[in-house]
């Protein structure tokens, strides 16, 4: 499938909420041609008292019988952030723990290090390491990562990022390292809207000593400041020419129904995937479906995937913070970094469409810059208080 921009392949929740489900199972279904589904996966979730997730156990579906396969475990320091991601392997009827992740913070509870290990024959052995270094004002300027080779750490990558005077993200450019040299390998830079919302981005490829202008994406909102529609080209030459395009589609209560992304071949467009959701009258997500794979000669998608999700309680009573409050830029964002303008003193989740929990931080009054990890494209959720917004993430 080719490689989408920017375009969400599972897309769930946005805007602000009165009550939030919490959701406990996610069923994956294969649908065969006769539109039947056959159960394939199943991932089941338990919540800290701070409804952080604690748990996240995945098991797969043969003969009628549901079998553990990975268990994830989540702890927490004081400060409610997430310090170590434990992963068990099930083994014989026993739980064998196999890796884990280990962060760490700075004053600001920004994380600085990012620690992962693989367990094996009763020993711990390093595999790679993301290090963050931050301007003063909280933004990051570096991420590196290196991987553990012959007992020693060796670079691997490096992000370079740099900020406007309104401390938007305008530049990433990305290094890789070789015969003990940092080398340029692609660079994006990035254009916003008077909301703040990304109207334009431009990735450019290394080539003979020189950034080269590679694709070019610009996005379209709709009054609702909502993401509805990407167009893309892919510069050929010294012309641009038709690369990509897609469209998103919402319901009457700005909930996301439709997700399409379409690519140019052989001068027409030809489907690349589809994503539609559907609610439940509370407006809690409770189904997706992914199609992927078109066949042009049958004019239909081959593969087809169901998501659907339980959920056994919610939070309620509590009023949302008002709309106007809250600020979140760049969004899209196309780096590790996005930035939240707020009014008032808050907490944050960030999860991922399934509902995984990510991590989680404070918000203080004034511009807040937050780092996440390397995460897929797509669409996420960020809960700020009882005020829930979208944020769509590239690399």
């Amino acid at each position: 499938m080719k490689k989408i921009i920017l375009i969400a392949s599972i897309i769930f929740c946005c805007q602000i909420v009165k009550a939030e489900c919490i959701r406990d199972t996610m069923y994956i279904f294969d649908i065969d041609n006769n539109q039947n589904k056959i159960p394939l996966n199943r991932y089941i979730y338990t919540y800290n008292v701070n409804n952080q997730m604690k748990i996240m156990l995945f098991q797969t579906y043969n003969s009628g019988v549901w079998t553990n396969k990975t268990k994830y475990e989540y702890l927490y320091n004081s400060n409610k952030l997430e310090i170590n991601r434990n992963v068990y392997n099930w083994n014989v009827n026993i739980w064998q723990i196999s890796s884990k992740w280990t962060k760490a913070y700075n004053n600001n509870n920004l994380i600085v290090e990012q620690l992962d290990e693989s367990y094996n024959n009763n020993v711990w052995t390093n595999q790679n390491k993301h290090t963050y270094v931050y301007w003063s004002n909280n933004k990051v300027f570096t991420r590196k990562l290196e991987n553990w080779v012959a007992g020693a750490w060796v670079n691997s990558t490096l992000k370079i990022y740099t900020y406007n005077s309104s401390n938007l993200e305008t530049e990433i450019i990305e290094k890789q390292w070789s015969n003990n040299d940092w080398l340029n390998t692609k660079r994006s830079t990035s254009a916003y809207n008077s909301n703040n919302l990304v109207s334009q981005k431009l990735t450019y490829k290394w080539n003979v000593g020189a950034w080269v202008e590679d694709i070019k994406s610009d996005y379209g909102y709709n009054s609702n400041l909502d993401l509805y529609s990407i167009s893309e080209q892919q510069k050929v030459g010294n012309v641009w020419e038709k690369y990509g395009k897609g469209s998103l589609l919402y319901n009457s209560n700005s909930k996301l129904i439709y997700t399409d992304y379409m690519f140019w071949n052989n001068n027409s467009w030809v489907y690349d995937y589809k994503v539609t959701n559907e609610y439940n009258s509370n407006n809690d997500l409770i189904a997706q479906n992914d199609n992927y794979d078109w066949d042009n000669a049958a004019m239909k998608f081959t593969s087809n995937k169901r998501y659907e999700y339980r959920c056994n309680s919610s939070m309620t009573g509590i009023n949302s913070l008002e709309k106007d409050k809250l600020s979140i830029y760049p969004n899209p964002m196309s780096g590790n970094i996005f930035n939240v303008s707020s009014t008032v003193n808050e907490t944050y989740q960030l999860y991922d469409f399934t509902g995984k929990f990510i991590q989680q931080g404070t918000i203080n009054v004034g511009e807040n810059s937050i780092q996440i990890p390397q995460l897929p494209e797509g669409v996420y959720l960020i809960k700020i208080g009882k005020q829930i917004h979208k944020l769509i993430y590239s690399h």
